[in-house]
């Protein structure tokens, strides 16, 4: 745990001539900055969100309504009958209340376990995904099929809470465990993939979205995802202040040895 009087001090005795006693490209070692990662996670992201927005928009004009009904239909009819019970066990696993008690066990046992970091992902997952998928629903204001009788359900078409959720959630919890068990890393990832899979088909087989709702959450999620990780690949502010100390410390020892 930071103390915040402590750095206080430690800034204003030591790093008032921080202009003068780092060279810049110790500042910039010492300091994060966005580059071009960053760059291209943002610019896919808004990116997607243009495409899907255009393509929701003139559904009615470019044929992805029809596109998505004949999807759909083959889908229901060409699956075996009777199989309700069992997709609507498997799309449970991917509902909100299953996934957000599955984020609050990890969390509380990365907690239990002192393990900080996973933890403030786990956190992040948490509060990132619903916003997301509760923020894509207002932006597109897609409504669901209606082939057939179905589960009644009041929110809207796009993105798939289920399919985007399941896809961020699992696929979280699986970095996580094949960093702690790297020799199972296939298996978690093959796993986390056909798990997924199932969620999102199930959708479909029960009507509950449009073919391109659940590629289209696939898709969101997969960004919202490596976004996830990447952010929990970065040092974080503890690992930057060892760095900057670093930097001031092999600067001074410079000066002396010139002095």
């Amino acid at each position: 745990m930071i103390s915040y009087g402590k750095d206080i001090n430690w800034i204003t005795e030591e790093h008032t001539n921080f202009g003068a006693s780092m060279s810049p490209e110790k500042t910039r070692r010492a300091i994060p900055h966005l580059g071009r990662l960053e760059f291209i996670i943002v610019a896919a992201f808004l990116l997607c969100l243009l495409f899907f927005s255009i393509a929701y928009g003139r559904a009615d004009e470019n044929g992805l309504l029809q596109l998505d009904q004949s999807l759909l239909e083959s889908i229901h009819g060409s699956a075996p009958q009777g199989l309700e019970p069992l997709m609507s066990a498997i799309t449970f696993l991917g509902s909100p209340a299953f996934l957000g008690g599955l984020v609050l066990v990890s969390l509380a046992l990365l907690v239990w376990r002192k393990r900080w970091r996973s933890a403030r992902l786990v956190f992040a997952v948490g509060l990132l995904t619903p916003m997301s998928i509760e923020g894509l629903k207002i932006v597109f204001h897609r409504t669901r099929p209606e082939l057939w009788p179905r589960l009644p359900d009041a929110s809207y078409s796009y993105p798939s809470g289920h399919a985007l959720g399941s896809l961020v959630v699992y696929g979280v919890l699986a970095y996580l465990a094949c960093q702690a068990y790297p020799r199972w890393r296939n298996a978690f990832l093959a796993g986390c993939a056909v798990l997924v899979a199932l969620i999102g088909f199930s959708r479909l087989y029960l009507g509950l979205h449009w073919p391109t709702d659940v590629l289209g959450s696939w898709v969101s999620g997969s960004l919202l995802l490596f976004g996830l990780v990447y952010w929990h690949k970065q040092p974080t502010s503890s690992g930057v202040e060892r760095n900057f100390r670093r930097s001031l410390r092999d600067d001074k020892q410079v000066k002396s040895k010139e002095g």
